[in-house]
């Protein structure tokens, strides 16, 4: 009796261990919202636009992670008006900002 429940118990504990060791990483997308009130002509915006936002994509690649960002760009108010981002950001319209 004693020898079956031991063995049960190792065939759970390889089973689990089996499952997490084969089982797939799933690669997960994120939405992330980068917006300013001023427009791009800017240069943090520009710079947030055409340097940060790529620097992130890339170091994520780097990195060997499968996980994906997807941003959405808002810039010159059309998310936030200028002056307004940091209730946007409370509220949960937009992720970042410049």
């Amino acid at each position: 009796m004693k020898t079956a429940k031991m063995l049960v118990l190792m065939g759970v504990m390889i089973a689990i261990t089996l499952n997490v060791l084969v089982a797939p990483a799933q690669a997960k997308t994120y939405k992330l919202m980068s917006a300013a009130g001023h427009p791009p002509i800017f240069l943090w915006v520009t710079l947030t636009r055409d340097f940060f936002i790529p620097e992130v994509d890339r170091r994520l690649a780097d990195a060997g992670n499968k996980d994906k960002i997807v941003w959405d760009q808002a810039y010159g108010g059309t998310m936030a008006k200028l002056g307004g981002v940091l209730e946007a950001i409370e509220e949960g319209i937009v992720d970042s900002t410049p």
